[in-house]
């Protein structure tokens, strides 16, 4: 029932931020279950997207009005680069990117800090693992490390972890492309008594297919900006397989833990 004797004009104007006038014989519901939906939209037709001053302008308007959803509406970005949603996941959003007549099958992952989540996640990539016969690369935020020399300071590794992170990208059949750049991607907390952690939780995998197909294709891991994370830089270069590039040749030594001393950055 509404009832316009107990409301306080105030409590109303309170409640919004004092952005909005509100009539002091405005009726409102007496009892209020919750709280309406406050995400805060931006809806642009924009033809200059690829601008750097639309980018710039963007920033500004994100900045000032806080935004929770934007929609870019004609944008004409012509990069020739389409990407058609396979299936998308609590923990993985895996889809098919095309350019041109070239194509390839791309996963990005973000694996849960809860273990129990990420052997759901491990499964369900096994899954697609089994059914691709394309070239395949699967990217991201892994949460887990192979063996105790992708971290650094810390905590006492957990090597059974190890050993089922590493059973699960045999089973895969992937590939650990090594990047140029930092090797730990990840800067962790100080703990009371240790060394501040570090870690190579973000790599790129991939399959056979995709190597002998982006055979200049080159992986980086750029400088950490304002975050404890290295973003991941992946240039394929699109360049297919030809008597004229150089073979692919599978060493066998990237299925094993490579003995060697990390460098910190």
């Amino acid at each position: 029932m509404l009832n316009k004797e107990n409301v306080d004009p105030s409590d109303l104007i309170a409640k919004r931020g004092g952005k909005v006038d509100i009539d002091p014989g405005e009726m409102a519901c007496e009892e209020e279950e919750e709280d309406p939906m406050s995400a805060l939209f931006l809806i642009w037709n924009s033809r200059d997207a690829a601008s750097k001053g639309f980018v710039a302008a963007l920033k500004g308007l994100k900045s000032s009005y806080r935004l929770d959803v934007v929609a870019i509406l004609e944008p004409r970005v012509s990069d020739g680069v389409q990407v058609e949603n396979v299936v998308k996941d609590e923990q993985f959003i895996h889809c098919k990117v095309r350019e041109g007549e070239e194509e390839c099958v791309l996963t990005t992952v973000y694996g849960s800090p809860n273990e129990q989540k990420r052997q759901h996640l491990w499964g369900k990539l096994k899954m697609l693992a089994d059914e691709i016969n394309e070239p395949w690369m699967v990217v991201g935020d892994f949460s887990d490390i192979k063996s105790p020399l992708e971290q650094k300071g810390g905590g006492r590794v957990n090597e059974a972890r190890c050993r089922r992170f590493t059973e699960w990208i045999q089973e895969c059949e992937l590939i650990d492309i090594d990047a140029t750049g930092p090797f730990f991607t990840w800067k962790g907390p100080k703990w009371e008594g240790l060394d501040r952690v570090y870690k190579r939780l973000d790599r790129c995998f991939t399959n056979y297919q995709w190597q002998c197909k982006f055979v200049n294709a080159e992986v980086r891991v750029a400088p950490r900006i304002c975050s404890n994370r290295h973003p991941i830089y992946v240039d394929l270069d699109l360049v297919l397989y030809s008597n004229s590039k150089r073979i692919f040749r599978f060493e066998a030594t990237w299925q094993l833990n490579e003995q060697f001393q990390p460098s910190l950055n």
